[in-house]
């Protein structure tokens, strides 16, 4: 079994014209800087939470279909592998499931072939009513399953999660240096914006 990132999020959960207005820039000269610290803030979230926030694709594999439902994973990259309560920030879609047949070929499962159980995270891929999954070839990563987790649009990232980013920013922006200078205060992010996500926040059961 494994899992791999197969395309990273292309799209950032606020766009670097957002960020300038948070940070009250009106010039183009940290056009550069800024996208750097909007990823920054948008991954640091991600680990927070342990939900993807914008969309990406990954694939997992195993070596055999289990008895029922298949549990989707995150990568182990960007955060631990457990289960959760509470809702979600990470919407989710099957692109293909493949499987190696007992006569060595490689099939593809028909979408009605499965159903998600979305209710929360983590989300399962399940057989479809009175059926079971086929059958495999007793061989390692016999099973591939591609799928994409994440808001495939800024437009549908919520409110919360997007204010906590741009604070995040200004923040960054700000405090562009590692040491406190001048008195300045160095947390970030403080208790109370963090706040801001735990309605999406995954927790360890």
């Amino acid at each position: 079994m494994g899992i791999q990132l197969i395309t990273a999020a292309t799209l950032e959960p606020v766009t670097v014209a957002e960020a300038k207005l948070q940070c009250q820039i009106d010039t183009s000269d940290f056009d550069t800087l800024l996208p750097m610290l909007i990823a920054s803030a948008r991954q640091k979230a991600e680990n927070y939470m342990d939900a993807a926030i914008m969309q990406r694709t990954l694939e997992m594999t195993l070596d055999a279909f289990p008895e029922a439902e298949i549990r989707l994973e995150q990568p182990v990259a960007w955060n631990k592998l457990h289960g959760g309560m509470g809702a979600v920030a990470c919407p989710v879609s099957i692109t293909s499931v493949t499987y190696v047949d007992t006569a060595g070929a490689t099939q593809t499962l028909a979408g009605a072939a499965y159903s998600l159980d979305l209710s929360v995270w983590p989300f399962y891929l399940l057989p479809a009513v009175d059926t079971e999954w086929p059958d495999t070839r007793d061989q390692a990563n016999a099973v591939t399953i591609r799928y994409q987790l994440g808001y495939d649009a800024t437009s549908k990232v919520p409110a919360d999660i997007r204010a906590w980013l741009l604070m995040t920013v200004a923040f960054m922006f700000a405090n562009r240096e590692s040491m406190v200078l001048d008195g300045k205060v160095a947390e970030i992010p403080n208790r109370w914006t963090d706040a801001l996500l735990d309605p999406y926040r995954v927790f360890e059961v």
